[in-house]
This record gives structure tokens, sequence and C-alpha cells, in this order.
């Protein structure tokens, strides 16, 4: 059986319409059905390489853990997953989407992804939620620049005062040996 290039497009430009919709803040991801599975459409991190303007960009630590976005509903992996965490982890967090990482701390990369995958609630499941952060750094779906939305998301992160709800912290950097003596 033959399918035609037109048969394959509609679904793809479809998926495309849903995330751009969600992008913008138009429709919410559970909108869109959880069964579709659809990718948020997340800003990536680039690979640092020697001759690149520093003072041009906003430098952070990288989290080793589970990707988060909070759609200002439920809270979805990079993969397009709804992430079971206790109604407690995400009582009170506002409806702007926030985009972060969820992080069990430093060298604890498998309990994160372990804490994350989980979706039967239990005690146990609970007692590892407990060591979780929500690293936030960004809010998409904020106008302007990058460097528009960081007072903003201080702010923001500041107002749901909750411990496990933290701002990652950016900063800027001169050159390459600024960089290495901060490494």
């Amino acid at each position: 059986m033959k399918i035609s290039p037109n048969r394959l497009a509609f679904p793809l430009r479809l998926s495309l319409l849903c995330v751009l919709l969600a992008t913008m803040g138009l429709v919410s991801w559970p909108a869109l059905g959880q069964e579709a599975k659809v990718k948020p459409a997340l800003m990536l991190a680039k690979v640092y390489h020697p001759g690149v303007a520093l003072k041009d960009y906003w430098v952070s630590e990288k989290y080793d853990g589970v990707r988060g976005f909070w759609d200002g509903e439920k809270l979805w992996t990079r993969g397009g997953e709804v992430v079971a965490a206790p109604a407690w982890f995400t009582a009170g967090w506002p409806k702007i989407p926030m985009d972060g990482e969820l992080w069990a701390g430093r060298g604890q990369f498998s309990k994160a992804v372990s804490t994350v995958r989980q979706q039967i609630p239990g005690s146990a499941t609970e007692a590892a939620w407990r060591d979780m952060r929500f690293m936030v750094f960004d809010l998409p779906t904020q106008p302007g620049f990058f460097t528009d939305r960081i007072q903003p998301l201080n702010t923001l992160v500041a107002q749901i005062n909750q411990p496990w709800v933290v701002a990652v912290v950016q900063y800027r950097l001169d050159d390459h040996a600024a960089l290495q003596l901060q490494l």
C-alpha cells in the first residue's frame, strides 16, 4: 500500500500547530490530549566552545536531573509524559508555564529519574519526592528575550515560596578565562 506524502503531512502539521498553540499559551498541554504525547517545544542549552562571546550570554549551573515543564496545570517531561508528582509538590503553583529541571541533588541523577518515572503513589514515592527540587530556569511564555524574563522568574519563584521550587541563578562572565575560573 502506498501512502501519499499529503496523508503523512497532515498529522505532522497538526502536531506542529498544537505545539505552537501550547507554546504561545493559547491552549494548555493537557487540552491537547495526554494520549497524543505531545512533546513540549523547549529551549535547549548549547555546548560551549572557546571563542564564544560570553558577555553576550547568561551562564548557569547545569543540573543533572529530568527536564520538567509546568504548563500551568500539569507537570510534563521533555518527552511529553505527565509527571505523577504528589499533589502537595505542585500545590499553589501559578497558571504561568515554568521550564526547569526536576533534580534530586548532585550525583543523584538515577534517583531523580526513578522518582519522576514512578506513576503509582505510595509511601516510598512520597519520601523520594521530599528530596526533589524543581530548578526553574525559564518562563517560556513571558514576553521578551531571556534577559527580560529573569527578574519575573525570580519574583514568581519567591511568590511561590516553597523550598522545593528554586530559581536557577543566572550570571554573566566576561571571557573564557573567567569561565574557567568559575568552573
